[in-house]
């Protein structure tokens, strides 16, 4: 950033929050996702067993709800849980890059956005630009079930 700063060149910085990131993501288009990054059809059926028919009860005013199934969201403590979320989040993204701003850094690398989680700023030159990029955005993110926060 400093570089841009000395330039006198224009940077808009975009940051992006989802609405419940980790409940939300569609458990179907996670199967297509780690297929198209080439994960073998094995362990992608073993890891989507664990997303298969799961059905949780809500306590409410001290009684239980009756069964219901679970099909949104990765399960909040499982050590594969933040690797899924990842690997849907960097595939959208790599949906958003192709009309985002490129940032050069050292080296020839290109700097789009940066990524912690489900925390994300995007950079772009103006601020139409940063608009068309999280447009382009909400549409990748909702194929998969994810909102952003407005």
């Amino acid at each position: 950033m400093e570089g841009f700063h000395k330039k006198q060149l224009t940077i808009v910085s975009t940051f992006i929050d989802f609405r419940k990131a980790f409940d939300s993501i569609d458990r179907g288009k996670i199967h297509e996702i780690l297929r198209h990054y080439g994960i073998p059809p094995k362990i992608t059926s073993a890891i989507m067993i664990l997303y298969d028919k799961n059905k949780s009860t809500v306590m409410i005013d001290g009684r239980m709800s009756t069964q219901f199934y679970v099909t949104k969201g990765v399960l909040q403590g499982d050590t594969l849980a933040p690797f899924l979320f990842i690997i849907v989040l960097d595939y959208i993204l790599r949906q958003t890059e192709l009309g985002s701003y490129r940032v050069p850094t050292h080296q020839d690398q290109i700097l789009y956005d940066l990524d912690f989680a489900d925390d994300i700023v995007f950079f772009d030159n103006d601020a139409e630009a940063a608009a068309d990029h999280v447009t382009c955005l909400q549409e990748s993110t909702s194929s998969v079930g994810l909102n952003i926060n407005f």
